[in-house]
């Protein structure tokens, strides 16, 4: 995206396409600390105490928590769960005839 936003002179999509390369990059290191620090895949492990695994996973529920209780209310503010219906009558679907 960040190509194509240079190519097409959109800043916008500049801007969105970095913010998915710097995720991308934060994914792919976070996967390494944790299949390769934690678990120790390869055979050795990061010198950690047992407790750090279990404190870590305290703590991301506990910020999962708060964003979901900080989260701003307009975000989601018309939304529904109902499904969205055509506002046409019957007669103005596709393939009736009349």
């Amino acid at each position: 995206m960040v190509l194509y936003g240079v190519r097409a002179r959109n800043a916008g999509m500049v801007r969105v396409g970095l913010w998915q390369v710097v995720t991308g990059l934060g994914l792919f290191a976070a996967g390494f600390l944790f299949f390769e620090g934690l678990l120790g895949i390869s055979g050795r492990r990061f010198p950690l105490p047992n407790w750090v695994m279990p404190l870590a996973v305290i703590v991301l529920g506990l910020l999962l928590l708060f964003r979901g209780f900080t989260a701003r209310q307009e975000a989601h503010h018309g939304d529904s769960d109902e499904p969205s219906w055509p506002s046409g009558t019957e007669r103005d679907a596709p393939g009736h005839e009349g």
